[in-house]
């Protein structure tokens, strides 16, 4: 069965809302893939709701299969994930994507690149199901299965990842809790109306994120290094509430030894946390979580 990828935003988080340049990319730690299993519906969990859902948004309704989807739910199709929820990892995102994928009637080829905005607007409409409102992304990279350069009212960029493990040692934490985006999103908003918040992250945040993606994108492991440890030393310091109690330590540990930093991986608040350690032997020394790349 083909499968879908999680998604981890690794540059970006909450500073995308305000214009600057965010990069997700899929991320096959965590996947999701069809299944049949006819003896236990009670597996397709949300499906058949969703499939309702569907029906009743015209839109959608008109591009996609539903009578097929409703025919496999019947004989005990279900999505089979190991992605957590509450994690930032795109799971309603992979769903999205494997649904879209195998009842649209007219899918969007992956490399027609012109079809990227009706295509995200379309999954947006999908995962509005499983939140208030989405912007796609998730489900768009999950669907696309390639890296993406984002930046509000911009199209998103596609683009590849060259940098190897070696290149850019990144690896997760896995901070134990689930966690809701929109409580981080709005404390943000709330610090950036402060005039001293937006002009220090205007004159320290914005540059380095500019920095890490650029880095990253070029293989360029030197900056790459300096830009992700100031990312690291402004959130620990300006981000604190998005921090939970359980990584502090080990962020405060990575700033003042220097063997590693860690920064948030999307919203914050729990989920895993997003680490560069100075060099490949360093991490395998370490263990402080799986690898990304």
């Amino acid at each position: 069965m083909k499968t879908y990828s999680s998604k981890l935003l690794l540059f970006g988080e909450h500073i995308v809302i305000k214009g600057a340049r965010a990069l997700a990319t899929p991320y096959a730690g965590f996947q999701g893939s069809w299944q049949w299993r006819p003896d236990d519906l009670s597996l397709q969990q949300s499906l058949p709701s969703f499939l309702m859902y569907i029906k009743a948004k015209t839109v959608l309704a008109e591009l996609m299969d539903c009578e097929t989807f409703e025919k496999d739910l019947e004989r005990g199709l279900y999505f089979e994930a190991n992605i957590p929820t509450g994690y930032g990892l795109g799971s309603s995102g992979a769903l999205c994507a494997a649904v879209y994928d195998r009842y649209a009637k007219d899918p969007v080829d992956r490399s027609d690149l012109e079809a990227i905005p009706a295509l995200q607007e379309t999954l947006a409409r999908m995962e509005s199901f499983f939140h208030q409102s989405s912007s796609g992304v998730d489900p768009l990279v999950c669907y696309m299965d390639q890296t993406l350069v984002l930046q509000r009212g911009e199209v998103p960029q596609v683009t590849n990842i060259k940098a190897t493990h070696e290149d850019a040692p990144l690896f997760l934490v896995d901070t134990n809790q689930s966690r809701k985006t929109a409580p981080f999103v709005e404390h943000f908003l709330s610090q950036y109306e402060k005039t001293a918040f937006r002009s220090v992250l205007e004159e320290q945040l914005l540059p380095a994120n500019e920095a890490a993606i650029n880095a990253l994108l070029s293989v360029d492991k030197v900056s790459l290094q300096v830009s992700f440890r100031q990312i690291s030393q402004f959130q620990f310091e300006h981000f604190q509430r998005m921090i939970p109690a359980s990584v502090a330590p080990l962020w405060q540990e990575g700033l003042e030894a220097g063997d590693f930093s860690l920064k948030l991986c999307g919203a914050g608040g729990g989920g895993f946390m997003l680490g560069l350690a100075k060099d490949a032997q360093t991490l395998e020394r370490l263990q402080l979580g799986p690898s990304v790349l």
